[in-house]
């Protein structure tokens, strides 16, 4: 790796005034540490609260950090395609603003990215039962079975926390999606260029209130969602 190389993190931020600015000190603590140039993208998705108000404080101490903001709320899909056409760096890595994969594991991500373009941290690799409850993990498995039938898709873990991606694979890739559904559409057109994937296992425990997504109220849009992304794949070719 030539250390003239840039690391984008990308983070989409909706209503996180409680956590945004531990996020941030988490993140640039790990990237202090590795031997590339970085930068920190925060997406404040029409937020209500004083997300913005807090990172635009954060940016006058550090210029390593940059707002993007938009109003109003347009969904996760909007926000990830507007962070990945700001970075500017080799490798782009999507995480979770509540950081439930921690950023310790970017090194590794890094470091995978050697013979990949596309790098999964894992929460369903090498997981057992046990370790996440059924009414996680069935969905999860029932949604993995229909994508890689519908799209080829081999990931497990598609909403995944922590995602590397080098720039020069998404460039040239037009997703549509606005919403959570994002994930399936993103990955279905990467299989289809023969983007190099890989998933990794990572550590990982299980919080009762986790992430913005919600297997009951977002969980049928997003089905739904994914079969007219397979329609139009077939269809129109886009």
């Amino acid at each position: 790796m030539k250390h003239m190389e840039k690391i984008s993190i990308i983070v989409p931020a909706y209503n996180e005034q409680n956590i945004i600015e531990s996020t941030y000190s988490k993140l640039s603590a790990e990237l202090k540490k590795m031997p590339f140039d970085y930068e920190i993208l925060v997406g404040n998705d029409g937020s209500k609260d004083n997300t913005l108000k807090i990172l635009r404080r954060i940016a006058k101490k550090d210029r390593r950090l940059r707002p993007v903001s938009h109003y109003p709320n347009k969904g996760l899909g909007y926000t990830l395609k507007e962070l990945w056409n700001a970075a500017k760096g080799t490798y782009i890595i999507y995480c979770d603003a509540d950081l439930s994969l921690t950023p310790a594991i970017i090194p590794k991500l890094v470091e995978e990215a050697k013979n990949a373009d596309v790098v999964v941290s894992s929460k369903y690799v090498g997981i057992k039962p046990k370790d996440l409850p059924f009414t996680r993990m069935l969905p999860s498995r029932v949604y993995y079975v229909i994508n890689r039938i519908l799209f080829g898709i081999t990931v497990k873990d598609l909403g995944s926390g922590c995602v590397l991606f080098r720039k020069k694979i998404l460039e040239g890739v037009n997703v549509k999606a606005n919403r959570f559904d994002v994930h399936v559409e993103l990955f279905a057109k990467l299989f289809r260029k023969n983007a190099r994937i890989r998933e990794i296992a990572v550590p990982y425990r299980h919080r009762r209130e986790e992430g913005k997504f919600s297997v009951l109220e977002d969980g049928p849009k997003t089905l739904a969602n994914t079969f007219r992304i397979w329609w139009r794949l077939n269809t129109k070719g886009d």
